[in-house]
């Protein structure tokens, strides 16, 4: 059903990562729009949000609704690189270079009370200015690392729709950096882990680092 020059044989891969690997080089045709991201990247994560949707929020979306929202939201990042944006947040008052690596620190204070997170995360040009910042509560977070691992997937999310493509990750959670960078096993990040390493191939460079609190605030 997706919009591929040639079918998926899924069946022949060997690991999660030559599965991966087989889908990534699957070729968009060109109905779909799609022609400088990984489409397969897309559905993806389209398919795993429509399962949280699905188990948190009983929320319901169609083979062929998650499919479009997949195409949407990759023909979305894709125009943002097409088209950068032109006006920018305070208190940048100049464009940043597309070459530019952006650096994102990203933070959270878990709530065990309410089984909830304050998380938080900011951009920075290369020269040490801000060029915006977010906060979100989320609710439903059982541990401080998992609050860390949603601060970092919003700012993830966050940068992509800024078209922000390459870009510098840091966070004061040396847990979360071995879960993603060293493949460290915590069961209790595992999903938010996987979505991480999945959003990071839509980016064109990608690092994620530890930095220490004061570095981060």
């Amino acid at each position: 059903m997706a919009p591929f020059a040639r079918s998926i044989d899924t069946f022949s891969a060997e690991s999660i990562d030559s599965g991966l690997t087989l889908i990534f080089r699957q070729l968009p045709l060109p109905p779909s729009g799609i022609s400088i991201t990984q489409l397969g990247a897309w559905i993806l994560w389209a398919i795993w949000n429509a399962r949280n949707q699905r188990i948190f929020q009983e929320r319901f979306f169609t083979i062929e609704e998650t499919l479009i929202k997949a195409i949407t939201r990759g023909r979305e990042w894709q125009n943002a690189q097409e088209n950068p944006p032109i006006h920018i947040p305070k208190p940048i008052t100049h464009l940043w270079p597309r070459e530019e690596v952006i650096i994102c620190r990203s933070d959270a204070a878990w709530k065990p009370g309410i089984s909830a997170a304050d998380t938080a995360w900011s951009f920075y040009s290369n020269n040490g200015g801000m060029i915006t910042s977010h906060s979100k509560l989320i609710s439903y977070v059982n541990s401080s690392l998992v609050a860390e691992g949603l601060a970092l997937r919003e700012a993830m999310e966050h940068a992509l729709s800024l078209g922000f493509n390459r870009v510098n990750f840091e966070t004061d959670s040396k847990d979360l950096v071995a879960a993603i960078v060293d493949g460290a096993c915590f069961s209790v990040i595992h999903g938010v882990a996987f979505d991480i390493t999945l959003l990071s191939k839509a980016f064109v460079y990608f690092s994620l680092r530890y930095c220490n609190r004061l570095s981060i605030l």
